[in-house]
């Protein structure tokens, strides 16, 4: 997991943004966001209890801004796990949708990027995760 290091509203707007994989996947939720596919899990993901760490170390209540845009399945470029055709679902892709929906990242906003494990699994180019994850760090 690599925080990008942020400044933190004492009582304003903090916004925690989660790129990664089925680790940070929270579930297709139709009241929310329509992110990931699926929920691994029957509680909350990780992200969920940073949010509340840190907004918990603030001293005050705070608006809790989330956008989790990680999805299972997700490898570092552009492509999943699943093979699904076209290059959507993985690190580079989520955060080219992130990035496409804001000329400026909003003031206040702590980017996570968990780092998928699926390039592990399938270990199809080994030299070009590092590469996605160096360019993924640059890109937000």
């Amino acid at each position: 997991v690599w925080v990008r290091e942020g400044k933190l509203a004492r009582c304003g707007m903090v916004s925690l943004v989660v790129f990664g994989d089925s680790l940070s996947d929270d579930g297709v939720d139709p009241r929310h966001d329509l992110n990931g596919f699926q929920r691994y899990g029957n509680g909350p993901v990780w992200s969920n209890y940073l949010a509340d760490k840190m907004w918990a170390a603030s001293g005050c209540v705070p608006f809790k801004a989330i956008r989790n845009l990680a999805y299972s399945g997700a490898m570092s470029g552009w492509n999943s796990f699943y093979d699904f055709t076209g290059n959507w679902s993985g690190l580079q892709w989520q955060i080219d949708r992130y990035l496409c929906q804001y000329e400026r990242v909003p003031p206040y906003t702590q980017f996570v990027i968990q780092t998928p494990v699926n390039d592990l699994i399938k270990l199809t180019f080994p030299g070009q995760p590092p590469i996605n994850l160096f360019c993924a760090f640059k890109r937000v």
